[in-house]
């Protein structure tokens, strides 16, 4: 997610449902840093951070804590810091799938402004599969 969806309160009911998520941070974040991992700098990762909130609203809607990872992109001469839950997967993985979805977003993107739908019908993967690829065949025919 991106830092337009940096609620707190849904952000919890998120990780209470066992889900896990990646979100960039906002600079003026109050927190407090409870832990530090060893990061290999040659890599890009600046640090890899256990942090918990000290903003009275955030704290209070996000009582637990979180990991906290900071990498500089070198294509774009930016310092990004991300936010998740996932404790589990190496800190230039979080990178990685923050970078990725991207794809999804460009993919929508291209949907919207290509293909003519303007719902799905079905949730399951074979449904919007098809779905999709029966837009882009019509498309494709109607030209």
């Amino acid at each position: 997610m991106d830092r337009g969806y940096l609620d707190f309160d849904r952000l919890y009911k998120i990780d209470s449902q066992a889900c896990y998520f990646i979100i960039r941070s906002k600079k003026n974040l109050g927190f407090k840093r409870l832990y530090s991992s060893p990061v290999d700098r040659m890599t890009g990762l600046e640090y890899d951070q256990i942090v918990q909130f000290t903003g009275y609203y955030a704290r209070d809607d996000y009582p637990i804590r979180l990991r906290r990872v900071k990498i500089y992109d070198k294509d774009h001469d930016k310092d990004l810091v991300f936010l998740t839950n996932n404790f589990e997967i190496p800190a230039s993985l979080v990178a990685e799938l923050y970078k990725n979805r991207w794809q999804v977003e460009l993919f929508f993107k291209w949907k919207k402004q290509h293909l003519r739908i303007k719902q799905f019908y079905g949730t399951s993967i074979n449904a919007v599969k098809t779905q999709i690829w029966t837009a882009f065949v019509s498309t494709s025919l109607s030209r």
